[in-house]
């Protein structure tokens, strides 16, 4: 079975701004974006979400196009209800919330 991760957007490199330009490639571009892993997480799926954790919250997930190698292409992202997190370096696997 497939799992979801989390991974963060680091200040340093943009924070929430460059949350904005991932979410504006997946509705305006039709090449959309992509997250590159220097190791791809093995349980991560086509039926998978990347949720990010930006400035300090869980801010809503991508889902996924495809995955190629060590690339993953995104497809939609969905805002939720921020949840306070701490941000980390890597991934981590994450259990969906109830009803989401």
């Amino acid at each position: 079975m497939n799992k979801d991760i989390i991974v963060t957007l680091p200040k340093s490199r943009g924070g929430v701004f460059h949350l904005q330009q991932k979410i504006q490639a997946t509705q305006f571009s039709i090449i959309g974006t992509y997250w590159e892993f220097s190791r791809l997480p093995k349980q991560l799926g086509d039926d998978s979400r990347i949720y990010v954790v930006c400035d300090g919250f869980l801010r809503g997930y991508f889902t996924i196009s495809r995955i190629e190698k060590n690339i993953v292409f995104l497809l939609r992202w969905t805002d939720i209800e921020y949840i306070e997190m701490q941000g980390f370096q890597g991934f981590r696997y994450y259990t969906r919330p109830d009803g989401e």
